[in-house]
């Protein structure tokens, strides 16, 4: 499904709450878009280079990154991996900041990005846990 993430966090954008367009509030929706997108390219990448998938969140999402076979990628790579996974869930965090602007409201559904936060937290753990033991 690796189209489905990326078609809807596309169509996610924020957007004025108002008419009365603030000037202090272009930068706060040019930044929203921007962190939306960051975290879509995050997700995929994730998934095509490393076959992790952040979405969709499930009772076993917590299982699967339990399980996630972390020896078969170097301690470079887990950190390439870790610092991606970090940055979905501080994008995903600010976008939710964003959201909770009086004069910004979002087009679309946050699902997407809050699954992928939640699911990234889950195999950031994960590997956290393996480089703890090994």
């Amino acid at each position: 499904m690796k189209n489905g993430l990326f078609s809807v966090l596309l169509v996610t954008l924020f957007v004025t709450a108002c008419s009365n367009f603030h000037r202090e509030d272009k930068p706060l929706q040019v930044e929203g878009n921007s962190r939306i997108v960051q975290v879509n390219q995050s997700v995929l990448e994730l998934k095509d280079k490393f076959g992790i998938e952040l979405e969709p969140v499930s009772q076993d999402s917590q299982t699967t990154a339990k399980k996630f076979d972390w020896s078969r990628y170097s301690k470079a790579d887990r950190q390439r991996i870790q610092d991606s996974l970090q940055s979905v869930i501080d994008n995903s965090n600010r976008i939710f900041e964003i959201a909770r602007n009086k004069n910004m409201r979002v087009t679309g559904s946050l699902s997407p990005v809050l699954e992928a936060s939640v699911n990234a937290t889950y195999f950031l753990k994960s590997a956290q846990t393996y480089d703890q033991l090994h």
